[in-house]
Parts: structure tokens; sequence; C-alpha cells
């Protein structure tokens, strides 16, 4: 069945309200965190003079060998709550639904680790999964165990199942999170993750690793499609003939 065609279909069985069944498309995964395969989008900082985010590949801080280290630091200036944001993509991780089928939905997965210097209890822990479409940058939240610092924890393991309403564009520029959605049916997509943190005093420091990054996309089963399409043409089969009597 054609690209087209399923776009068709999966638009219409939205309209009807109709559940797709759907089935593991393709997969990524990535734990190793080669830099060479990531495009880094701009990095917001709400006072640049104040600190800003970095990122690396740490060799020996994976679970095991090696992951993407953020670190989100503020300096003797900072006053109020500086915004901090950073995205990677992974260029590998290119899915286009005109050609390999439109997305009901998709799984992820990634194990994240923090350290901190900061004082305090009960600070937000969060996995934001991002998907780069046309030059724009969606971002979902998956929340996690609200984390105790001072010190690091043991990796932990995020997942959830995302669908096109479970990301809002966000400018990296700015700093502000809008309301459109990434077409799940549209143009190419890269898939990666973000940093987003906020930092409240002089001279903290956040640092965030993440490993073990997954993605599987979902698409319509094939079978389901081929009734859907059956059925559609019988559908207006019907009721061009009730035209004709009438």
């Amino acid at each position: 069945m054609g690209a087209k065609v399923r776009v068709v279909i999966a638009v219409l069985l939205s309209g009807f309200g109709a559940a797709i069944p759907a089935s593991a498309g393709t997969i990524f995964s990535d734990g190793t965190f080669n830099l060479g395969n990531y495009s880094a989008g701009p990095d917001f900082s709400s006072s640049p003079s104040q600190g800003n985010v970095t990122f690396a590949q740490c060799p020996a801080c994976g679970d095991p060998g090696s992951a993407l280290q953020f670190t989100s630091a503020s300096n003797g200036t900072e006053s109020g709550t500086l915004s901090l944001a950073q995205a990677l993509v992974n260029t590998g991780f290119s899915y286009d639904p005109l050609v390999q089928g439109v997305i009901t939905s998709f799984s992820t997965s990634a194990l994240k680790n923090i350290s901190v210097n900061l004082t305090g209890t009960g600070f937000g822990n969060t996995y934001h999964p991002v998907i780069e479409q046309d030059g724009t940058y969606y971002v979902a939240s998956i929340p996690g165990a609200t984390f105790s610092g001072p010190g690091g924890p043991e990796y932990q393991s995020f997942s959830g199942n995302l669908t096109a309403s479970s990301f809002d564009n966000y400018d990296f520029m700015t700093g502000i999170m809008g309301s459109l959605n990434p077409n799940f049916g549209g143009d190419t997509m890269l898939f990666g993750l973000a940093q987003i943190s906020g930092l409240t005093a002089p001279n903290e420091t956040l640092i965030t690793q993440y490993d073990n990054l997954n993605f599987a996309i979902n698409v319509p089963e094939p079978f389901t499609l081929s009734l859907f399409g059956a059925g559609l043409a019988g559908a207006v089969a019907m009721r061009r003939r009730k035209k004709a009597k009438a």
C-alpha cells in the first residue's frame, strides 16, 4: 500500500475516533553516545552572562561504558532563576513517515543519573525526548522519582509510550514552549533528547548523565490497513449505489 494511501487511512481512522492496532517497526538505540552521530540545537540560557549548559561524551560514566553528560552551571553573578536548555538529535535516528509508514505512537526509554552541588531537597527529575522536524524542535516530558541531593543516585530508568500530542514545540533560541505538535504522517523526523533545567543560586552545578537511549516506532498493522482499505472501498460503492437508486 502506498505511503499517501497510508496517510489518508490514518487521517480517516483518526477522524472516526477509531483505534489503530499498531506493531513495532523501526527501533533506534544508543549506548555509546559518539557525538559524531549527533546534531546539537541552540543552547538556551535565560542569562548567558550568568551561566550556560554544555555537553560531552563521558567515557566512564555509563551503565556500563560511556554516556552523554550535560553540565548546567551558574556563576557568581547569578540572581533569580537561571533557565538552561540544550537538545541533541541523533542523525542516524531518522524516520520518514511518507516512506516508512505513518507513526501511530512510539515507546522510548533512557537511563538518567544526576549529580549536583545544590542544597535543599525535592528537585525535579525528568527525561525529555525530542523530535526535530522541518527545523522545529518538539519536546515531551517523562517524569521520574523526585531527586533529593546533593550527591548522585544510581541510574534511574525512564520509559513511556508517546503520541504526537505528547510533544510541544520548543524554541531553544528563546526558551519559549509553544503548543504545536509534530506531524507523525509528515516529513522526516530525527529523534534525540534534551536537558532542561533551572538553577536558583550562584555557583550551582547540575550534572546529568544519560545512557541506553531507545526509541521503538509503532506503525499501523498492515493487515488492519488492508481490511480498512477494503471496507472503505465497499462503503464508497454502497453509497454510489444508493445515489443511483434515489
